[in-house]
């Protein structure tokens, strides 16, 4: 980690590069469980927005008036996904 941020060795992004997959070659070697799965999980996106909104609105409101300090989302909740290299 530098800065806050991760960083990979060389090594770690080559073997990367060697095993990533394109969507079109995983979409046709993947069972059709996997694909059939798909609205599921996406289908999860509006609830855990739903959640995220509701547990926000309860810190902002309940926290303020029993004079709990909010706490930082940004430091438990970490998204690095965009470090990793992208299939070209």
């Amino acid at each position: 980690m530098r800065r806050g941020k991760v960083v990979f060795e060389r090594g770690m992004r080559r073997w990367q590069r060697q095993l990533r997959m394109g969507l079109w070659r995983y979409l046709r070697q993947a069972p059709i469980g996997y694909i059939l799965s798909v609205p599921v999980i996406y289908g999860m996106i509006v609830p855990l927005a739903l959640l995220d909104v509701s547990v926000t609105l309860y810190q902002h409101i309940c926290f303020r008036v029993y004079g709990i300090p909010r706490v930082c989302r940004a430091h438990y909740l970490v998204i690095d996904r965009h470090h990793l290299d992208v299939v070209k």
